[in-house]
C-alpha cells in the first residue's frame, strides 16, 4: 500500500478551469506521477488516463510541483525505501531470533511509518491543484495511505509483543559422536509373591490395635510395603463373684465359687467352681472307746 500510494497517480483528483475553451477538466495527481492529458482549444479535452512522470507530461512540468507535493514526495520516498528494509528484516527474523531491544526498535519504526504515511495527506493542501482549483477530491491512493497507516500501527503493536529469542528453550546437551546412546534396560515389574503379616496389641486404655503389613515382591527385586493400622475399643465386661461354703452328707466341706460375666449386649456367662476344703487340724487327743 505504501508503494502504491507513493508511485501511483491517483492520490487526489484536481478539477481545473481551461481558459482557452472555458471548460472544466479533471485529472488525477500523484507525488511522482500524474495522469496524462493535453490542453486543447477545442471543446473536448483529450485525457489518456495513464500515469506518466512529471518530467515527461504533455502539459505539466516538474516546476508545477508545489511545497505540499514536495513534502509528500520526500516522506513517501523514505517510507518506500525503509518498507523494503522492514520486509527483509521480517523475513530474516523468521529464520533467526533477534534480541529484545531490536524487536522494540522495529516496533517503534513501524509506528513512525504509520505516522509519516498519514502525513502524506498534506498533499491535499496543494495551492495549485487543490486550494486554487475548482475542486479537489481524494482518490483511491489516499484511502490506501490511510489503510496502510493502520496496518503499520497494527504491525508495531504485534512486533512489540514478539517474545525474546533469549528466553527460548535451552539447547539440548550435545552427545559426543564416539559415545553411543544406550537406552535403559527394560525392568520386569511382575509380582512374584505377596506377604501379609498381622499383629494385634491390646493397649492399657481398653483399646486394641491391629497392624497389617502387606509386602509385594517384584521380579526386579523391588518391594512395595503397605502398612495399615486399625484401632478398636474392647467391650466393657462386668464381673460378679460369689463364694459359698457347703457341707456335704459325708461331712466334707466344699467351697463353691460362682463367677458371672455381664457383657455390654446384655448377655451373661456363669462359671461354677467347686473346691473341697480340708478339715482343720486340732490338738485334742483321740478319744479311746471302752
Amino acid at each position: 500500500m505504501t508503494w502504491i500510494a507513493t508511485f501511483s497517480c491517483h492520490f487526489f483528483e484536481s478539477t481545473q478551469y481551461n481558459t482557452a475553451n472555458e471548460q472544466e477538466y479533471s485529472f488525477d495527481v500523484g507525488f511522482w506521477t500524474v495522469e496524462n492529458f493535453y490542453w486543447t482549444r477545442s471543446s473536448n479535452n483529450y485525457i489518456t488516463g495513464s500515469c506518466v512522470s512529471w518530467w515527461v507530461h504533455a502539459s505539466l512540468r516538474s516546476s508545477d510541483v508545489d511545497a505540499a507535493l514536495e513534502f509528500g514526495r520526500i516522506i513517501t520516498l523514505i517510507l518506500s525505501f525503509f518498507s523494503l528494509v522492514a520486509i527483509a528484516g521480517t523475513m530474516f527474523t523468521m529464520c533467526a531470533g533477534i534480541p529484545r531491544n531490536l524487536i522494540q526498535a522495529a516496533a517503534i519504526a513501524f509506528l513512525l511509518f504509520g505516522v509519516f504515511l498519514l502525513l502524506s495527506l498534506t498533499a491535499l493542501a496543494s495551492d495549485k491543484f487543490c486550494r486554487d482549483a475548482v475542486d479537489c477530491e481524494m482518490r483511491k491512493d489516499a484511502y490506501l495511505a490511510i489503510a496502510g497507516s493502520v496496518l503499520w500501527f497494527v504491525s508495531a503493536a504485534a512486533t512489540w509483543f514478539i517474545p525474546d529469542a533469549n528466553i527460548s528453550h535451552p539447547d539440548p546437551v550435545p552427545v559426543p559422536a564416539n559415545k553411543a546412546v544406550v537406552p535403559p534396560a527394560p525392568t520386569n515389574t511382575a509380582i512374584i509373591r505377596t506377604e501379609r503379616m498381622e499383629q494385634v496389641t491390646e493397649n492399657g486404655d481398653g483399646t486394641r490395635t491391629k497392624l497389617t503389613v502387606v509386602t509385594v515382591v517384584r521380579a526386579d527385586g523391588s518391594k512395595d510395603v503397605t502398612e495399615t493400622k486399625e484401632t478398636t475399643t474392647l467391650p466393657k465386661v462386668k464381673k460378679e463373684v460369689v463364694e459359698k461354703i457347703e457341707e456335704g452328707q459325708d461331712g466334707a466341706t466344699v467351697k463353691v465359687t460362682t463367677t458371672t460375666h455381664y457383657e455390654d449386649d446384655g448377655s451373661k456367662s456363669i462359671k461354677v467352681n467347686r473346691e473341697a476344703m480340708e478339715a482343720p487340724e486340732t490338738d485334742d487327743p483321740p478319744v479311746e472307746m471302752t
